[in-house]
């Protein structure tokens, strides 16, 4: 009982990450778009396409993060069982 119970936390737990990540994600895309509008010739451009890798970069660092993070949490209950 015990044991699925911590699964589900850790299931709610990698759910609001992954959610977290998403809103980021659309904050950052809809910031790259009104740059992207700002931007006239092409060495802007390329700096504007460069900033949407980066957002992209951070968010999954972001994900990866919230994975690792929530399997040490789920270790550590297990553990303690």
């Amino acid at each position: 009982m015990e044991k699925a119970v911590s699964f589900m936390w850790h299931i709610n737990q990698l759910s609001l990450c992954l959610w977290v990540a998403t809103l980021h994600q659309l904050m950052c895309w809809n910031a790259v778009r009104i740059n992207y509008m700002l931007c006239s010739n092409l060495v802007l451009e390329y700096s504007c396409s460069k900033l949407y890798i980066c957002y992209f970069l951070f968010v999954f660092l972001l994900v990866i993060v919230c994975l690792l993070v929530s399997q040490g949490i789920q270790m550590t209950i297990t553990s303690a069982d």
